[in-house]
């Protein structure tokens, strides 16, 4: 007997707002935070404008008073890079594009885990700096 179109349909749609949102196949719990800073360490936002992006960092400059406040960010294999739901790549990241980064500190490093591309007319005007601290 072959499945209906429907029920295909979804399934598909089921397993790829799984992967989108990030949801474990496993039915582990999540670890929590650990004293190394682990992924699952607290996170800290921050908004600003990209200044460069090589060799596995990203030059930040925060939004703010002037934008003369410099932030560098270590990229890793794990750095997620998203422009609205669509995942992109650290390829996509190009000078003065506003972005909202999400990082940990990790054995003396500040990592980027998550950013946000930002469209330019909806980052008009808004105050920078530390967005906001939450934990994972």
């Amino acid at each position: 007997m072959m499945p209906k179109p429907r029920l295909v349909g979804f399934l598909l749609a089921g397993a790829l707002l799984a992967a989108a949102l990030g949801v474990r196949a496993d039915s582990r719990p999540a670890p929590g935070p650990s004293k190394g800073g682990g992924p699952w360490a607290k996170q800290t936002t921050v908004r600003g404008v990209v200044k460069s992006v090589n060799a596995g960092k990203l030059l930040l400059l925060r939004d703010g008073a002037e934008r003369k406040e410099e932030m560098t960010l270590a990229l890793d294999d794990k750095t997620i890079v998203m422009r609205g739901r669509k995942v992109q790549t650290v390829k996509d990241l190009q000078r003065g594009a506003p972005v909202t980064v999400a990082y940990v500190e990790q054995n003396g490093r500040v990592v980027a885990t998550r950013i946000w591309l930002r469209s330019p007319e909806k980052s008009a005007g808004v105050p920078g700096g530390v967005v906001q601290a939450s934990g994972r």
